[in-house]
C-alpha cells in the first residue's frame, strides 16, 4: 500500500488533450477565484451535471487503468469519486498548502504542463517532495498529505483536473497471505 505520491501515465494523452482543453475552456462553470496568495480559474463549486470533461475522461479506453491502479495500489474493492474540478493557473497563480479532509484518496491530472517546475509540492512532515511529472501524468497521494501547486513565476500556463476519491472496502485477494 502507497503512502507516498505515486505516479500513473495515461497511455493516449496526447490524443484526447486538445479535446479536453476544448470541453473545460468552453465549461459554463468556469469562475475565477482570487485569495490573497493565488489565482486561478475553476469550476471547483459547481455540481457534477455541469462538468462535461467528467464523462470524457472516465471512459474505460481513456483511464480505465487508472482506476484498475488506484484499486491496486490500495487494495481497494470498489472507489467512489467523491468530487473533481479543473484549475487553469497563469503567471502568478498557484494554490497554497493545504489537504483534502473529506476523502481519502486523492488525484492531481495534468492536462496541461509547459514546465515540470510547476507540479505539484507535497509534504511528508519532514521534507518537500517533488515528483517528476509531465502532460498526461496522474500523482495520486492520501488525501491528509500536505500539497501545494507553486507559483508560477513566468510566463506559462498549467490545467490540470483534481479527483477525490473514497476507497469503500478492502479486496482481500490483493493481500498477500
Amino acid at each position: 500500500m502507497n503512502n507516498l505520491p505515486w505516479k500513473y501515465t495515461v497511455p493516449d494523452h496526447q490524443k484526447y488533450k486538445s479535446e479536453l482543453l476544448y470541453i473545460i475552456d468552453n465549461s459554463p462553470s468556469d469562475k475565477e477565484t482570487n485569495y490573497s496568495d493565488h489565482s486561478v480559474i475553476t469550476d471547483f463549486e459547481y455540481h457534477a451535471e455541469t462538468k462535461d470533461y467528467a464523462s470524457f475522461i472516465f471512459r474505460e479506453e481513456y483511464i480505465g487503468g487508472f482506476i484498475e491502479r488506484v484499486m491496486e495500489e490500495y487494495c481497494a474493492s470498489e472507489i467512489r469519486i467523491r468530487h473533481l474540478w479543473f484549475q487553469k493557473y497563469s503567471k502568478g497563480g498557484g494554490h497554497r498548502w493545504h489537504q483534502h479532509p473529506t476523502c481519502n484518496v486523492s488525484c492531481v491530472y495534468f492536462i496541461h504542463l509547459e514546465d515540470p517546475r510547476d507540479g505539484t509540492e507535497f509534504f511528508d512532515g519532514e521534507n518537500i517532495i517533488k515528483p517528476e511529472v509531465s502532460e498526461g501524468d496522474i500523482i495520486c497521494f492520501p488525501s491528509f498529505l500536505p500539497h501545494r501547486s507553486p507559483v508560477i513565476k513566468g510566463d506559462r500556463k498549467k490545467v490540470i483536473i483534481s479527483i477525490n476519491m473514497d476507497i469503500r472496502g478492502v479486496d482481500i485477494d490483493r493481500i498477500p497471505c
